[in-house]
């Protein structure tokens, strides 16, 4: 059976989407059902009351972070008058009717005002309806559905839920109008669900006349049956569909959110980077500006973005909009670089970095820059790299750096955009050598583009090259290049790189002229080197000759010749490939003396075959979610990501408004909502906050298509519960008159999310009666991630004949190694023991 994927997953793929979930008021504003979490004050927008207190509290279900406080008074003057409901709304009532629906919420009563005669949950509902005569009310009800829990009187949050299986009969007679136009609505009802009468809610010895309590959580939503794998028959096999593109770009950032938004696309060393909301250079809201902090530290100005499938003898088109934020860096240089992490050309082994110098100075103004790179080499590393961005001077020494005085800068960037060519790049001649500026570093006097030819990224040796008008009838563009070899074995060639183990095919245009009409043209793949280095360790040939019986003619022919390398190693490292090639074109043996044209030469994966027509539907129509997976640190400050694959059996069908929501599992079996979204993305990471702490995370999953039709909820578990970044716990015990001593401890867990080590002292300070110090020792202690340690220490209190007698102890507990090495920052309270 054929899975068809979702929007959301697609751009996922393609963009590198990873959502940030957010505590929200609900997923979002169509929400069709009833899931109110009241973790945000804005919770209480959507709700409708004539004259209930409600309001927004601190402090919810689980710990989560907080409740609705209702305070419901009767109406009249003898205190038994009806109280009024607060309504929750729901667009559609048919996912009620004729299949099974969940009433679930959390409760607890405030005790301090109110006592209850019937310890009730459940609620009553309202909408059109009609009656066995075809009249109709537009507002009719039905209570019931009740929950009896006599904890409620104990003011504890207790967890109700009820499964509700319903034909749509109101009270009297009634029965609900699905179709008509009206309100449908619920109240959440406590202490008398039926009745609304506030003389039978409350016990005659309540605190106060009035029904106070708090909700959280309170939930309306279909129950419905989950996909089961193994239920439908297999998926027959088909081929791999071809990737998406454009994969070609590898960046892509406006600055339209938060820097840590981005999810590791771009990032700045702490302290330098900010966001503004403002206009940035393309008038929309947003962009970043990167200044140093202050005068001291080595840290480079500058802003990089993840690592990036940066590859030798491609071709890398880097643009971005910046201006000057100080009259310092006013006149400065824009650089990109490379940071490859190892040597460009392993032949030669100068370089660790590839630097890119814009043309343009900085001004106070936005202004758009644009530089190409590359870097043809016979390379064989595969590793990935990063792009940073800085500022540079006339000679190129970053601004910010030791070696340049540690001048400072202040810059904003916007609009960073990072795109490939596929190689061989200019394979269409269209750029000739002068039209891309020349923006390697200076220092080095080989880089390629100092070298091209006629065209750019072409080499030429042994033979005269022109541009020519002379193009193919089906070619887009207006240049081909004239080749007059005047040299053996002359011509054009560029460094290409063709990935191991895939299926290609080269192809070009070519056509000859006088004595070369009728001779062959070859391809020619060149990865000779004259000394090999020693990790490179992949068996490719010196030389290949590709194309056989190809004949250039006298008028334009499309030449094509499948090429699928599978070179093999005895290494293991995955960053080192096989030695890439040179690529040129041999036309008869390389002879001397012969013209002819080339044009339109690529490299291209070979299309996939196309997919078998997709089966029948199986009978399952709802959407569904599969390959949950959960990675989470489980402390507080960490993160937790989420992925999921949306799915479903039915044909031009794809994802819309799918809920993901973040779930605290308690000890006891039930959880509480800590966060939820609208799902914009297939992946999610989550910020791990002090809410959680004690309770295992869940996430879910409620998938929904693009026209509005709900699948069941999917689910998955963290490992272990949610613990706290750390924990200091010092003592200090009473002064020992037998060991003329007092004795403290300190213990210190290290849970963090990072791997730093917590390092801090305990410190026991005697004091006499004017709190003047006469006696003082300290103890340092350092824990590892994952650790725990303790330590103790003893300090004599024997009193000092040449001071004032001791009367008092304090413990402090301080950043540090010691009292003369603190920086002062306290990790406890302090604890006094007096003598």
């Amino acid at each position: 059976m054929k899975k068809y994927i979702s929007l959301a997953l697609v751009l996922g793929m393609l963009l590198t989407v990873v959502g940030i979930i957010p505590a929200e008021a609900k997923a979002y504003e169509a929400y069709p059902y009833i899931y109110s979490d009241f973790e945000d004050p804005s919770s209480l927008s959507d709700l409708k009351s004539t004259q209930n207190d409600m309001e927004w509290v601190e402090g919810g279900a689980g710990g989560s972070a907080g409740a609705l406080h209702i305070t419901q008074k009767a109406a009249g003057t003898d205190g038994k008058g009806a109280m009024s409901d607060h309504y929750f709304f729901v667009p559609d009532a048919h996912f009620m009717v004729n299949g099974k629906f969940k009433m679930s919420a959390w409760v607890k009563l405030d005790t301090a005002k109110t006592k209850l005669a019937k310890t009730n949950f459940g609620f009553a509902f309202w909408g059109p309806a009609y009656d066995k005569s075809g009249q109709k009310n537009p507002t009719r009800w039905m209570t019931g559905w009740t929950v009896d829990n006599e904890k409620f009187n104990n003011g504890e949050w207790v967890y109700v839920e009820k499964i509700i299986d319903w034909d749509g009969a109101m009270n009297s007679g009634w029965t609900l109008d699905l179709d008509a136009q009206g309100e449908f609505k619920f109240s959440p009802r406590l202490g008398d669900v039926g009745a609304n009468v506030f003389g039978n809610a409350v016990a005659k010895d309540t605190p106060t006349q009035e029904l106070s309590w708090y909700l959280d959580d309170f939930i309306i939503e279909p129950v419905l049956d989950p996909y089961e794998a193994g239920s439908e028959p297999e998926e027959p096999e088909v081929p791999e569909e071809p990737e998406e593109k454009d994969p070609n770009v590898l960046v892509d950032v406006d600055f339209s959110k938060q820097l840590s938004d981005y999810g590791g696309a771009v990032s700045v060393p702490a302290g330098f980077g900010t966001w503004n909301e403002g206009a940035g250079s393309d008038g929309k809201p947003g962009y970043a500006s990167i200044k140093k902090p202050n005068s001291e530290g080595n840290s480079y100005v500058q802003i990089q973005t993840g690592s990036l499938p940066i590859r030798y003898n491609k071709l890398y088109k880097i643009s971005f909009d910046a201006k000057a934020d100080d009259d310092a860096t006013v006149g400065s240089y824009m650089k990109a670089v490379a940071d490859r992490a190892s040597t460009i050309d392993p032949y030669d082994p100068y370089y660790k970095y590839q630097f890119i110098k814009t043309p343009v100075k900085l001004t106070k103004d936005w202004q758009h820059h644009e530089v190409y790179m590359t870097r043809q080499v016979k390379a064989f590393v595969e590793k990935d790299t990063a792009f940073i961005f800085r500022c540079c001077n006339d000679a190129f020494k970053d601004l910010g750096a030791t070696d340049n005085g540690r001048q400072a800068a202040s810059f904003s960037i916007d609009n960073i955009r990072i795109e490939s060519f596929d190689a061989p790049a200019n394979g269409d001649f269209e750029w000739l050598k002068g039209d891309i500026p020349t923006t390697d570093e200076d220092r080095d006097s080989n880089n390629d583009s100092k070298k091209y030819g006629t065209f750019y990224s072409w080499f030429q040796s042994g033979a005269a090259v022109e541009a020519s008008s002379d193009v193919p009838a089906e070619s887009v563009g207006t240049r081909s290049a004239k080749i007059t070899v005047n040299e053996a074995n002359g011509g054009v060639n560029q460094g290409v790189y063709i990935a191991n183990n895939t299926e290609n095919e080269i192809s070009f245009w070519a056509k000859g002229e006088g004595a070369s009409v009728g001779k062959n043209i070859q391809v020619k793949l060149d990865r000779a080197v004259e000394t090999k280095d020693t990790t490179d360790l992949y068996d490719v040939p010196d030389t290949e000759l590709l194309g056989t019986d190809l004949k250039l003619t006298d008028t334009w022919t499309k030449y094509t010749i499948p090429y699928s390398p599978k070179f093999t190693t005895t290494g293991t490292d995955s960053t080192l490939g096989p030695r890439q090639p040179f690529m040129s074109f041999v036309v008869d043996g390389g002879a001397s003396g012969l013209t002819y044209y080339l044009d339109d030469v690529a490299i291209n994966k070979k299309a996939a075959a196309e997919p078998e027509p997709d089966p029948e539907p199986t009978g399952y129509t709802l959407p569904y979610a599969t390959d949950l997976s959960l990675e989470s640190t489980n402390v507080v400050g960490g993160t937790a990501t989420f992925r999921y694959e949306f799915q479903t059996e039915l044909e031009n069908v794809f994802e819309g408004n799918s809920v993901v929501r973040v779930m605290k599992e308690l000890a006891d079996g039930t959880s509480v909502t800590l966060a939820q979204l609208s799902a914009a993305t297939n992946v999610y990471e989550y910020l791990i906050p002090e809410t959680a702490i004690g309770g295992t995370l869940r996430f879910e999953i409620m998938p929904f298509t693009d026209g509005g039709v709900a699948g069941a909820v999917y689910k998955i578990s963290a490992d272990d519960m949610i613990k706290t970044a750390f924990t200091i716990t010092p003592t200090l015990g009473e002064f020992d008159a037998a060991s003329g001593s007092i004795t403290g401890s300190l213990f210190v867990e290290n849970n963090k999310a990072d791997d730093s080590n917590m390092n801090m002292f305990l410190a026991i300070i005697l004091y006499d009666e004017d709190n003047g110090v006469v006696r003082f020792d300290s103890k340092p202690i350092s824990v590892t991630k994952g650790n725990s340690d303790t330590i103790t220490l003893s300090v004599t209190t024997a009193d000092d004949p040449e001071l004032k007698p001791i009367v008092k102890a304090k413990a402090f507990v301080w950043g540090g190694t010691g009292i003369f090495d603190t920086d002062m920052v306290s990790y406890a309270d302090v604890i006094e023991v007096t003598k």
